[in-house]
């Protein structure tokens, strides 16, 4: 339920970040010292790096939040939840832009390419789909053989030709 923000010269501790319980997925900022944690407690929270102090909650989830991503302007962040509803907001506002279900039941994971345009989503054991964070859209249907094993929650977007998957340890 804690991020903890390290000096990776010394290994000394800077700051702890208590998002209060589970927290799925971190995003940072591309160009602010700002953190974002993504919880078991429907919440998507925007920290200060500097500080350490919480800026900013989004709440529009029903279900944790999985995963959320920046996109390249900084000025956008996209969350998903287990709730299937994929939602994007304006920093400093309150409300979505935007939300969109995904219709698909059985989320199992889901991760955001490093720009933060696509949302690859895993349904169930065998099946990965690729979405347009910017308005829902499926781009791209994949049946891949993944192992059917609840300890597979990560996707690497960055790998959809390889359907790439890390474990959790």
């Amino acid at each position: 339920d804690t991020a903890i923000l390290w000096d990776a010269t010394t290994g000394a501790e800077l700051r702890r970040f208590n998002h209060g319980m589970q927290i799925r997925d971190l995003a940072v900022h591309p160009e602010l010292d700002q953190l974002l944690t993504c919880g078991s407690d429907h919440e998507a929270k925007l920290w200060d790096l500097s500080n350490g102090l919480l800026l900013q909650r989004f709440r529009k989830h029903t279900g944790p939040v999985i995963t959320a991503a920046f996109d390249p302007s900084g000025e956008t962040l996209h969350t998903v939840g287990s709730d299937q509803l994929l939602c994007s907001w304006s920093l400093g506002s309150s409300t979505p832009q935007s939300s969109y279900r995904l219709p698909f039941p059985s989320l199992t994971a889901a991760a955001f390419n490093l720009r933060g345009t696509t949302l690859v989503a895993r349904f169930g054991g065998k099946t990965m789909k690729v979405f347009d964070a910017h308005n829902g859209g499926l781009m791209k249907d994949l049946k891949v053989p993944l192992p059917n094993d609840p300890r597979i929650t990560n996707i690497d977007p960055e790998e959809i030709g390889r359907a790439s998957c890390r474990e959790r340890v």
